[in-house]
């Protein structure tokens, strides 16, 4: 631990022992154990924090080791992403799983890894890691390190082939040039919990879990995850672009065969395709010149030869083969092949990113079939619903019995082919089952070794699943008939894009009218020609209004104003479903379907807004609101909106923090 670690531990050490009143007297405030950069907990914690109303304070650790006695001896109330093991059971209190731990293979720059070969690799002392590998592949010795400095040395002098670690040393790893890939689908990772001193807390972990199994938390775990290696990965590899020898000033040449969906040859010079679009991309991250030598016609033999015999020095897209390694640098993979889970049309909605993290979902496999057995080790203790054939399975999905179903995608294209109406469809946001790996070959030389890294690095920084979707379209009869029509009749062609014109001509008018210029929301006409005869069951209204409108426009300026109402407008937008209206100055008004206690808590999130002004500190705006649930009585639109109007400015003069609710002729502060 740094310097700066030590002298915040000893900080709240003190505080712990000398000043007892700051923490154990007031009711609320806990100390949670984590390691550096420790993303997945310190989100899980937040939170924590604000549903429960809990005060956090986070105790830094040097290691695993130092984290697990911290929390068995007091110091610390609670840690997250621990393993559940009978030994640990007995020094402390565990919650049921909340995520998926997740973990990280580390090699050696462009080292090859494959457990079967394998034999000697390195994983953090006292952790679950040892345990799985001596399980899982038992030839391999496992060398156990105290600190991710001693497991580096052991790979930098080659006497591991690995070394395996948990998120928080993702970034110290990558750093140094280490080459990092997620091991969640390789080695059966158990769920992980949070934990407590034996006998503390149960209750309040209890209560964590629950908030920790909404999608929304889960979303934001997996999007936290995601953003920090993204970050990164990108500091690593604009570090190592800037090593590229002065020698090589030239663009990089590249080869790219004419193959849809890898590319394809535009009239305009331009070039697309999975490969096209994946290679160009990566080109402009790493901040060098690529030149496309190749034309339409050429063939394959023409790229191929011409990489081989050194004229260019890349060549995409290629297929990764042992026999090919002998004379290429390939990057890391980045188009797939794949098998699917299929869902309810609809069902939580990018909730998640891989198979691995399907803790808390009901999933259905045919009995003793091959995804059964994938499964189990992807899930490991998890139960998985048995059906007898894959058509009990989709009816089992369609009468939800169970939430997800594995299968190939061909078999999913034949349902949906066969029923376009079906209600179920691909949870596209979860990774591949299986690879075909493709992707890009550099030549075998110290330039291409380099150019190879960079250009892996660049792949795991771009969305390959978007550009590879766009290319590779499910078929189905859809895409068929929207085929044929198009081709068809030139004159029907013709006609058809003049009557879409049209059409969106006058709707684009249309929207105008209803449109506030400055926010882009619904103005007060739209509201009333949706609204005007009245709301309907179930639907509540939000009035809202900046506080001090006036005075801001008056120290600030009109066009400072102008930025607060439009901030303010996306920040609606975002965290309040339904039609958003902006009624005049500094008003606004949303009608939504919201039952209403969700509903009010949904609104404390709108009555503090922070303005960004670029060049100064940031303002913070309060709101005040007048709230119309569909509870109380059925008033017609307008003593609707003149009751909530009343009720807002009733939050306004008592407090600029408050909602008052209509209740009858009343109002009542939430």
């Amino acid at each position: 631990m740094n310097k700066l670690g030590w002298v915040r531990r000893l900080a709240v050490w003190i505080l712990l022992v000398c000043a007892p009143v700051t923490f154990a007297a007031i009711e609320g405030r806990y100390v949670v154990a984590t390691e550096s950069d420790d993303v997945i907990t310190k989100t899980l914690f937040d939170e924590v924090s604000e549903q429960l109303g809990l005060d956090i304070v986070y105790l830094e650790y040097p290691n695993f080791d130092a984290l697990l006695k911290g929390v068995a001896s007091g110091e610390s109330d609670f840690a997250a992403n621990i393993t559940f093991t009978e030994s640990r059971a007995l020094d402390y209190n565990f919650s049921s799983p909340t995520n998926i731990e997740y973990t990280y293979l580390f090699t050696q720059y462009q080292s090859e890894f494959n457990w079967d070969k394998a034999t000697k690799v390195a994983a953090p002392k006292n952790t679950i890691f040892v345990e799985l590998i001596k399980e899982r592949y038992p030839h391999v010795w496992v060398a156990e390190f105290d600190g991710v400095e001693q497991g580096q040395l052991w790979l930098s002098m080659s006497l591991v082939d690995a070394m395996i670690d948990a998120i928080h040393n993702l970034k110290p790893m990558l750093e140094e040039g280490y080459e990092a890939q997620i091991l969640n689908d390789q080695l059966p990772i158990k769920p992980v919990s949070i934990v407590a001193p034996k006998g503390q807390h149960q209750e309040l972990l209890d209560a964590m879990v629950k908030v920790i199994h909404q999608p929304d938390v889960q979303r934001k775990l997996r999007e936290n995850v995601l953003a920090y290696q993204f970050e990164i990965r990108q500091k690593a590899l604009q570090k190592q672009s800037q090593d590229l020898p002065e020698s090589h000033s030239e663009p990089i040449s590249i080869v790219v065969e004419n193959l849809y969906p890898f590319a394809r040859y535009l009239e305009s010079g331009d070039i697309e395709g999975i490969s096209a679009d994946t290679v160009l991309h990566a080109c402009d991250l790493i901040g060098v010149e690529c030149d496309i030598v190749s034309q339409a016609g050429d063939s394959w033999d023409d790229i191929y030869t011409a990489f081989k015999q050194g004229k260019v020095d890349a060549i995409a897209p290629l297929t990764i083969s042992d026999a090919r390694k002998e004379f290429v640098h390939f990057t890391s993979p980045h188009y797939f092949p794949v098998a699917v889970l299929a869902k309810r049309s609809g069902y939580k909605h990018q909730v998640y990113g891989n198979v691995s993290e399907l803790l808390i979902e009901r999933i259905g496999v045919v009995n003793n079939d091959f995804f059964e057995e994938l499964l189990n080790e992807l899930l490991p203790q998890k139960q998985l619903y048995q059906y007898e054939n894959q058509d009990e399975l989709l009816k089992a999905l369609l009468r939800q019995e169970i939430d997800y179903i594995a299968l190939d995608r061909s078999k999913l294209n034949q349902w949906l082919v066969e029923d376009d109406k079906l209600g179920i469809e691909e949870e596209l946001s979860i990774e591949p089952f299986h690879v075909s790996e493709i992707a890009m070959g550099f030549q075998k030389n110290p330039y291409g070794e380099q150019l190879a890294h960079l250009f892996s690095m660049a792949f795991r920084l771009i969305d390959t699943e978007q550009i590879n979707a766009r290319y590779d379209l499910t078929p189905d009869w859809r895409e068929t008939l929207a085929r044929e029509k198009e081709y068809a009749s030139k004159f029907q062609m013709v006609l058809w894009i003049a009557l879409v014109l049209a059409a969106l001509t006058a709707w684009y008018m249309f929207r105008l009218s209803l449109t506030d210029n400055l926010t882009g929301l619904y103005n007060r006409r739209a509201m009333y020609l949706l609204y005007g005869r009245g709301l309907k069951a179930k639907q509540s209204l939000c009035y809202l209004d900046v506080n001090k409108f006036k005075q801001l426009n008056d120290t600030y300026g009109h066009h400072f104003g102008d930025r607060v109402l439009q901030q303010y407008s996306r920040h609606l937008k975002m965290q309040l479903p339904g039609r958003a209206f902006r009624i005049g100055g500094d008003e606004f008004v949303v009608v939504c379907r919201i039952p209403k206690e969700p509903l009010v808590e949904l609104i404390t999130s709108l009555k503090k807004f922070r303005v960004e002004i670029e060049g100064a500190q940031p303002i913070d705006i309060d709101v005040s609101v007048g709230l119309y649930t569909h509870e109380h009585v059925n008033w017609s639109f307008e003593n609707i909106l003149r009751m909530t109007d009343r009720a807002m400015y009733t939050a306004k003069k008592e407090s600029d923090d408050q909602c008052v609710i209509v209740e009858g002729p009343q109002s009542k502060v939430a």
